[in-house]
Order: structure tokens, then sequence, then C-alpha cells
């Protein structure tokens, strides 16, 4: 074989090699954001099940998505700390509905935090809120630990 003929095997080996890398990490990635897209609609289901029971006044279904010493910060900046199971002493509030938006997750070991607008509707009032929900994953459940909302805007 000449000397030219083996160099171009060579350049087509690690061509070959390289386009081969670019395959891999390319499906890596892909496998990483369908896995981010599926763990994010995790947390947006969490939260709607949450806001739902919140809605409801089912105080026993929002234990069982909360960790025992949940932190709330509120739009006019005042806090509520959980002191013990809400169980069935809620009142129902007047949400018809409530709708997150422009959502990012991003997970840190057992902890995880969940950006974007909260729109909720009451009656023909909208308020969007900017919020922040924090996640922690104990037992292998992931639980509301923290959350807080930035009024945005009020329409009417």
């Amino acid at each position: 074989m000449s000397k030219m003929n083996a160099e171009k095997k060579l350049v087509s080996r690690k061509l070959s090699s390289i386009a081969f890398l670019g395959v891999v990490i390319c499906s890596a990635t892909a496998v990483a954001q369908a896995g981010d897209l599926k763990f994010q609609s995790e947390l947006e289901a969490l939260h709607q099940k949450w806001f739902a029971a919140y809605d409801k006044g089912d105080g026993t279904t929002m234990d069982s998505v909360e960790v025992a010493n949940l932190v709330l910060i509120f739009q006019d900046g005042s806090e509520w700390r959980k002191s013990g199971p809400r169980g069935s002493n809620q009142k129902p509030k007047d949400a018809t509905s409530r709708e997150l938006r422009h959502v990012v997750v991003r997970q840190f070991g057992d902890s995880a935090v969940l950006t974007g607008r909260l729109l909720s509707k009451f009656g023909s009032e909208v308020r969007e809120d900017a919020t922040t929900v924090v996640f922690e994953r104990q037992n292998n459940r992931w639980l509301i630990a923290s959350a807080h909302w930035s009024q945005v805007s009020k329409q009417k």
C-alpha cells in the first residue's frame, strides 16, 4: 500500500471517529433534555395538585405534597411558616383557575427550583405573579419546601 493511501485511510478513520463521537454526544444531550422535560412536567403536575388542593381547602392533600417545615412568602412580603398538619381545617379559596407559564426547572441533587409566572383568575380579575418554588426530595418523593410570589400585574 502506498504512503498516500495509508494517509487517506488514517484521515478517514479519524473523521469517522469524530463523526461517531459527535453522534454519541448529540444523542446523550437529547436524552438529557427529554429527561429534563419529564422532570419539569412532574414538578409542574405536583404544583398543580398543590394549588388545586389549596383552592378546594383540601389541607390533607396539601400536607401530602409539602415538607413539615414549609415556608411561604406572599406578594406583600408577609411570611407563613407551617407549624403542623393543615388537615381538614382549611377554607376553600375563590380562584377560578391557575396556570403556570414560562416555567424553568433546575435540579440540584435532592433539591429543585421552579421559576415562572402564575396566572390566577378570580372571576373576571386576573393576577399574574412571578413565582419561585423550592422542592426537596424526601424518601424518593418530591415535596414542596418553600414558595414565593411577587405580583407582576393586575388586570380587570
